[in-house]
Parts: C-alpha cells; structure tokens; sequence
C-alpha cells in the first residue's frame, strides 16, 4: 500500500509541476503509509499566498543599473485543487490558479496569470503511468502577453526508497507581438501576433529520487529542443539539476542546484557565431508551520548567465519572504 500511494502521490507531484511551498494538505498520511489516499488527501483543497521579495534584474539585462532593472514585487497567488479519484490504484487531479505579481518600479512587469491543469495516474503491475495537460495565460499592464499549452507523461518504477521517472513533455508557447496584444478579458480567448520567439519545446526528462524518514534528494536531467518561429531564438538544452528537501518536525527546508546549457541554432546578429549560454541557478526556501494551516517563510535565489555574444548575459539576485495557508490544514505524521 505505501509504495503504490506514494508512487501515485510522486507522479501527481511531477506532473502538476511540483513548487517549493509548504506541503499540501494530507500528504503526509501518504507518507507515511498507514492510510490510504481516500483517508489522507482531501477530495477538495484551497491554498492562498502572499508574498513579498526584492529582485536585483527582474529585466534580465547585462546591466541592470543602467536599465533599472531593479523592483520590490508583491506576489500573491491562490489555487482550488479537486480530487475527484484518489485511492491506492488511480489519482485524478484538477487545479485552477490565479496569480498576480506587483513590481511598483517596473509597472509594464506587473503580471497576472491564470492557468488550470488536469493531472492522471494509474499504477499498472510494477510502474505507475502519468499523464497532465495544461494550460496558462498571462498578462502585463493588463494587455495579454503570452500563452502556454503544455502536456506530458510519464512512467515510474519504485523499489524501497529510490523512484525513478522517466517522462515526456510537449509545450507550445505564444508570445504576443508587443504591437497586437489583445486588451483584459478579451485576451482570454484572443491573441495577437505571434512574436517571433513564440515556438514549441518537446523534452525527455529522468529523475531519481533518494527517500528516507520525511526527507528527500533528488537527481535529474532534461534534455530538450526549442523550435521558435526566428531561427536565432531555437536552440537544443541540456539541463541537469539536484534538490534537497527536508523535512525536520514543522518546518520545510528546500534547497536546489541547475545548470542550463544552450547552443542557439543560428547568429542572434551580423557577424557572430551561433550563441552559446550557460546558466547557472540556485535557491533556498525555509518554512514554519505556524498554525493549523498556516506556514511562514523565506527564500533567496542567485542565478547568473554566460554568453559568447556580447550583451546576452546576466546576474541576478531575488529575495523574500512568504505566507501561505493550506485547508484542510496540512499535517505531519
């Protein structure tokens, strides 16, 4: 019962695109195998969070005090997650979020997102199968910016405390051309112009996960292809990571590594060579459990981008503070 729970919770968790919040309600029962999913994961469940952070070059540009690339931003973000199927051999999961992100000294950065995603899963003999479809939409300066249609599915074997996965992933993005960007609601079924970095990503992923008491290390590499409408914007990746998640009693302690490796397809400009980058990413996230429900935290974030094209890289440095409430209140077991 535990590995099959667990294995279904792991698939769930992969493919709805797995965050560094506080747990979500009733995980922990899963864990810790005495239940059932029908006991532990509620059939409906809520989280809201609010934020607030500082971002040293939320413009991505080589220099970000010539561009004022600088802002504080005020995150917040709710979701409804509903469970329809959940019990030892199948897991049905549908979630809707909406986001909004404040950047008072870069007022064209402040961004509302909305997207909602169906996630499946059923254990078959030894390996659990997983499957998720989503879709995202987002706006700035309440004019719709960009679009995301992605979809995916996995297999996943699970012996003791090691999982490992295996998954596939398809994603078709439209960026909307700055000049024809559909105006508030309407851009909720409307769209302008492509922008010529609009393309489809397709991508193999493995992962392996380490699992002891409520703890978790995790190895992973993604290697995938970008295929945008300007030749100078595809490029192939490669991009490995490894994440640490502890989980000592009322607190959540995550940490995480990721190289991104690109060679662009073509010359972004006259007289280069195809592009080259290397970005190198990393974070910490600490929560409390406060009360029933209810976690407080912080978390820091350093990434930094090496290009052989001149004015193509960057430094970056985010940090911030959070509180997010889970109901049903999470537990842990």
């Amino acid at each position: 019962m535990r590995s099959t729970a667990v294995c279904l919770l792991t698939i769930g968790a992969l493919l709805a695109g797995e965050s560094a919040a506080p747990p979500v309600s009733g995980e922990g029962g899963l864990r810790a195998g005495v239940r059932t999913a029908r006991d532990t994961v509620p059939s409906l469940a809520a989280m809201v969070r609010l934020g607030a952070s500082w971002d040293s070059n939320a413009l991505l540009d080589h220099d970000p005090d010539r561009s004022h690339a600088a802002t504080a931003v005020y995150a917040s973000e709710a979701a409804l997650t509903w469970r329809p199927w959940r019990d030892a051999q199948q897991l049905l999961q549908l979630q809707a979020q909406v986001g909004y992100d404040r950047r008072p000294h870069l007022e064209d950065l402040d961004t509302l997102r909305c997207s909602v995603s169906a996630v499946g899963a059923q254990q078959v003999e030894q390996v659990t199968l997983g499957a998720a479809l989503s879709a995202t939409r987002l706006w700035q300066s309440e004019e719709g910016a960009a679009a995301e249609l992605r979809g995916g599915g996995s297999v996943a074997w699970m012996r003791l405390d090691h999982v490992d996965i295996f998954a596939l992933e398809l994603a078709l993005l439209h960026i909307d051309a700055i000049n024809d960007r559909p105006d508030q609601l309407s851009a909720v079924t409307s769209y302008g112009d492509p922008d010529p970095r609009s393309g489809l990503l397709t991508a193999a992923v493995w992962r392996h996960w380490w699992r002891w008491d409520r703890h978790r290390l995790e190895g992973a590499l993604r290697l995938g292809r970008y295929n945008a409408r300007a030749e100078d914007e595809s490029y192939v990746t490669a991009q490995p990571w490894a994440a640490l998640r502890l989980r000592p009693e009322e607190w959540e302690i995550g940490l995480r590594v990721a190289l991104d490796a690109r060679q662009y397809a073509s010359e972004p400009a006259p007289a280069t060579d195809s592009e080259q980058s290397l970005t190198f990413s990393s974070s910490v996230s600490v929560d409390r459990h406060l009360a029933a429900g209810l976690w407080l935290g912080g978390l820091a974030a350093w990434s930094n981008r090496w290009s052989d094209v001149a004015g193509r890289e960057y430094e970056r440095w985010q940090a911030g503070v959070r509180l997010t409430w889970n109901f049903p209140s999470a537990t842990q077991e």
